[in-house]
This record gives structure tokens, C-alpha cells and sequence, in this order.
């Protein structure tokens, strides 16, 4: 099974929703991405199995819980979240994301006809993902 695992980001459980709440904590290095991916597949870690409403992700997400679905069971090849993501920058062994502020302000054009670079958002959050890791007989690659 491939999986891709988030972290920097909050999946809330709402009590109304059902929705389970994902691992809370850091992921420091591809190593602790195997071993929540290992984690979940025992059982210790919930994943998501299936695309939830975007007007339920956009209220749930904050700081913080590490996403971890499975692309087969849950048909997602990616999250969506419905906030507004810088492009991707490597780092390492995964792609890096920063909140940009909203679209009304980055399609804003400046003086010199450039987009301004001073729209990520201040304060916002930082995306980590490592994508495509694969288990085989119990082991992550």
C-alpha cells in the first residue's frame, strides 16, 4: 500500500463528524514518517480512509497533527484542504508548503507588474509531506 503522510497541520475530530484524530506531533525525518506509517498499518495510529467535505477541512485545520492516509483505500493521490499553499521547495526527503494569504490579495499585481513576494502569510503554517512510501512485508521503502 502507498501512503502519504502530513505533517504541520491539524485534523481535529469534531464530535459531531466522527472524524478520528490523527497523531499529534512532530515528524522530524523520513525515519518517523516510516515508523507512524508502520504505526498505522498496526493499528496505533488512525488514517484517514476517505476524502471528508472541504467545508469540514477548512474549519479543522490548525497547527500542529500529522495526516496519514492510505492513496488505495481512501482513492486520495493528494490532501486538499482548501487553504492556498506556496509551490513546493525539497527539503530533504520532503516537499515544504507555506500558507500564502488569501486569493484576493495574491492576485494583486505591484508597481513593477510582478507579484509581490510578501504574501505568505504571517504567521501561517508550514506544510511538510512525504508521499509514496510503501510498505513490503511490514517494511516502509
Amino acid at each position: 500500500m502507498s501512503y502519504g503522510v502530513l505533517a504541520s497541520t491539524t485534523f481535529h475530530r469534531e464530535e459531531s463528524s466522527g472524524t478520528p484524530r490523527p497523531f499529534f506531533g512532530l515528524v522530524g525525518d523520513t525515519l518517523d514518517a516510516f515508523r507512524l506509517v508502520l504505526a498505522t498499518e498496526k493499528g496505533l495510529v488512525p488514517r484517514i480512509i476517505q476524502r471528508s467535505k472541504q467545508s469540514d477541512r477548512v474549519h479543522m485545520i490548525a497547527s500542529g497533527s500529522v495526516i496519514i492516509f492510505s492513496v488505495q483505500e481512501s482513492g486520495m493521490k493528494r490532501w486538499r484542504d482548501g487553504l492556498l499553499w506556496s509551490p513546493s521547495r525539497i527539503e530533504g526527503n520532503f516537499l515544504i508548503y507555506k500558507e500564502m494569504d488569501t486569493y484576493s490579495r495574491v492576485n494583486q499585481q505591484d508597481a513593477s507588474g510582478g507579484y509581490p513576494k510578501a504574501f505568505l502569510k504571517v504567521d501561517g503554517l508550514r506544510k511538510r509531506v512525504r508521499r509514496n512510501i510503501k510498505l513490503v512485508n511490514g517494511t516502509a521503502t
